[in-house]
């Protein structure tokens, strides 16, 4: 049997260490080390004790879960059969050290693990600063901030900044939700004799020279900017008996409309490149996510947050080649994306082609969507030069039946040339809505202009013969 005794060395102080820790550590032959650069240790070195560090391991590997993994594997490497090592690491074993948790996850029978309790970090960075703990905090580790995770209305407390990158890094993610002149609490060796503390703009985190495993950002809550849990909240309000009258009649049908004309002004601020007015129209787009799920919330259906994890779970589930080990010969990922949903939906896709068409999507997009799902079975034009015949043919067959006065005849007719028009912009990868609100917004231009070129006559706009407006039209082109 080997064993591992891992001994947390507490927050920095000597004493701060705990006298179980102090006793296994003054009576160490050998001690394996995360880092050095803690007081306790260097103490220990002092004094003569036999010792490995692993702060060369931090220069060899750019990925930290490589870096804990090797670091891990060597430590076990280096016991022998009965005997026991002793691995000391900065603060309480159990929190913020990745090396620890893979050491429990390998599952050894062979390999006993003892942990030895340390004060943690974060208790004497908090009483550093005079810093009461009596609403709810976050604490992360500086390895594992991610611009998403960071929950700006909670006071945030950042431990192990070891060096300037780091701190680059932190700072970076933190301007998502922060401004620049947010004052932070920049603490290093916190109750140590070496204790440095300073309020600081959240811009100055980086360009400080006091880095190491005991470094420290206390970051002070946000409540100047809002985030989805106030979304959330304030929706469930407008719904409630104190809330809205509007608000609380609505169903999912009665916001139907709503959501198709958001849809089309989110298009708009697209097409238009007006990014304010885009940012606004996605917030509009949005209530309309968080409305609907509210309504269904309340009918027992499902909340927002059912529609967050399965939107998760199959953007992660339809892309295998980057969240698993799974690899394709084919480099279009649109290939395995249809192939992942023929294995999702309980249907004969393959059989089936034309299933999972939306009912309510407008007739130009339908067509569009129909023809992809023909084509991707095979059933298309070698080229454009047959879809553009095509169109041709279906014109000359509309010539023949436009004076029939057959309005059926006519509407079926009109209908293919439509399609055949469609299947036309498909091919040449252009969307028909863009192509004719392009149209749209020309002719519209030209109008105004005919008018406006108008209004300097006597004559009223109506009032003019076809021949004058054709004048006008053409001076409008030009």
């Amino acid at each position: 049997m080997k064993k591992i005794i891992i001994v947390g060395m507490g927050p920095g102080a000597e004493k701060l260490l705990t006298l179980e820790a102090n006793e296994i550590l003054e009576n160490a032959k050998k001690v394996f080390f995360r880092t050095i650069s803690h007081p306790v240790a260097e103490k220990l070195i002092s004094n003569g004790v036999s010792f490995k560090s692993y702060d060369s391991f931090y220069d060899k590997y750019d990925d930290f879960d490589d870096l804990h993994e090797a670091i891990g594997e060597d430590l076990i490497a280096n016991i022998n059969e009965g005997e026991e090592v002793i691995y000391a690491v900065p603060g309480n074993p159990l929190m913020y050290d990745d090396t620890v948790r893979y050491l429990f996850d390998i599952k050894d029978e062979n390999l006993e693990i003892e942990v030895i309790y340390g004060a943690s970090l974060h208790d004497v960075a908090m009483a550093s600063i005079d810093m009461p703990v009596t609403d709810v905090i976050s604490i992360s580790s500086a390895l594992e901030i991610k611009k998403h995770n960071i929950d700006y209305r909670k006071d945030n407390l950042i431990i192990g900044v070891f060096n300037q990158y780091i701190a680059s890094n932190i700072k970076i993610d933190l301007l998502v939700n922060y401004d620049l002149e947010h004052i932070v609490y920049f603490i290093y060796g916190a109750k140590t004799e070496e204790e440095y503390i300073e309020k600081i703009h959240l811009e100055d985190i980086d360009r400080l020279d006091k880095y190491n495993h005991l470094t420290c950002i206390f970051i002070p809550k946000n409540n100047d900017k809002k985030n989805f849990s106030d979304f959330i909240e304030i929706m469930d309000f407008l719904r409630s008996e104190d809330g809205c009258a509007w608000d609380r009649k609505q169903t999912n049908k009665s916001l139907a409309a709503h959501t198709i004309e958001e849809v089309y002004e989110v298009v708009s601020a697209i097409e238009d490149e007006d990014y304010d007015h885009l940012k606004e129209e996605l917030g509009d787009l949005l209530l309309q996510v968080v409305f609907y799920a509210q309504i269904n919330s309340e009918e027992g259906y499902f909340d927002i947050y059912d529609v967050i994890d399965g939107i998760v779970k199959k953007m992660i589930r339809r892309h295998p080649h980057i969240f698993s080990d799974a690899e394709y010969d084919n480099e279009d990922d649109n290939i395995h994306w249809e192939q992942i949903k023929k294995e999702e939906y309980d249907e004969n896709y393959i059989y089936e082609s034309m299933q999972r068409i939306p009912a309510k999507l407008p007739s130009l997009m339908k067509a569009y969507k129909i023809q992809e799902k023909a084509a991707k079975v095979g059933f298309d034009w070698d080229s454009v030069e047959g879809a553009i015949e095509k169109l041709f043919e279906e014109i000359d067959e509309l010539m023949e039946v436009k004076d029939s006065g057959n309005v059926n005849l006519i509407i079926d007719e009109l209908g293919d040339v439509l399609f055949s028009i469609v299947n036309v912009a498909r091919i040449l990868q252009v969307r028909p809505e863009v192509a004719l609100e392009s149209t749209n917004k020309k002719f519209v231009s030209r109008f105004k202009k005919m008018e406006y070129s108008n209004s300097a006559t006597s004559k009223e706009f109506s009032s003019l013969s076809l021949n004058e407006m054709e004048k006008l039209w053409e001076k409008a082109k030009k």
